[in-house]
């Protein structure tokens, strides 16, 4: 019985100092995780092309204009079909 309690006493010390540590631990692991996912994406960023992210830019900016243009596009047939 004696040996028993000695175990539990020593599982639950562990289980309080990884409690009392894991804000640490966690700030550590997102640092080094961070600093790796922003060295990743500088890498990508330095291997893509200017004129393929200016080609990406464009499509987007003209399917943006298109998206805007059919609601209104929509109303004036709304405002048309209500006159009549």
């Amino acid at each position: 019985m004696n040996k028993r309690n000695t175990i539990i006493m020593i599982v639950l010390f562990f289980i309080g100092l990884l409690t009392l540590f894991y804000p640490t631990l966690s700030n550590y692991y997102n640092e080094k995780m961070g600093s790796k996912t922003i060295y990743n994406y500088e890498n990508i960023l330095n291997s893509y092309d200017i004129g393929k992210f200016k080609q990406i830019k464009n499509n987007e900016r003209a399917l943006k204009y298109k998206r805007h243009e059919y609601p209104m596009i929509c109303c004036h047939m709304l405002t048309e079909f209500l006159v009549d």
